[in-house]
């Protein structure tokens, strides 16, 4: 993957809004990976454990799929310690709400995310203040 091919993809989640399940109003932080990492030719299985990207948002607001999407999350791609993490790498990452979310490396220390606040990019050394807990690094490009 090259960094300008990274750099265009990502543009569109900047600043973006929070939609759950609505990618014509926004994203959220599964379809914002979806999207991400399917334009620069990432193949995601279609369904995990009877949740798929068409029915992640009624899962999500009845209360199920947490623990599915972090054992999701770490089912992609491979693991690569945090010493070699790279532009584009998934990082799987536990919210001060206990729920695993995924972002993305974007560099210099930098992981985009999308949470209901909407599209952002935080620096690692935030992580412990936001309560925020490295799961995993994950890559799959």
């Amino acid at each position: 993957m090259k960094d300008i091919e990274l750099s265009e993809n990502m543009s569109r989640f900047v600043d973006c809004q929070y939609a759950l399940g609505d990618t014509s109003r926004g994203w959220d932080c599964l379809s914002f990976i979806g999207d991400l990492y399917r334009s620069m030719g990432f193949k995601f299985q279609e369904e995990y454990k009877g949740i798929t990207e068409y029915n992640y948002k009624d899962v999500w607001e009845s209360g199920g799929g947490r623990r599915e999407l972090e054992e999701y999350l770490l089912t992609l791609g491979e693991s690569v310690d945090v010493c070699h993490i790279r532009r584009g790498d998934l990082v799987v990452f536990r919210m001060h709400n206990g729920n695993a979310a995924p972002g993305v490396y974007t560099g210099n220390g930098n992981v985009h995310v999308i949470t209901e606040k909407g599209g952002r990019t935080i620096p690692f050394k935030m992580f412990e203040r936001l309560k925020f807990k490295l799961i995993d690094i994950r890559r799959l490009l």
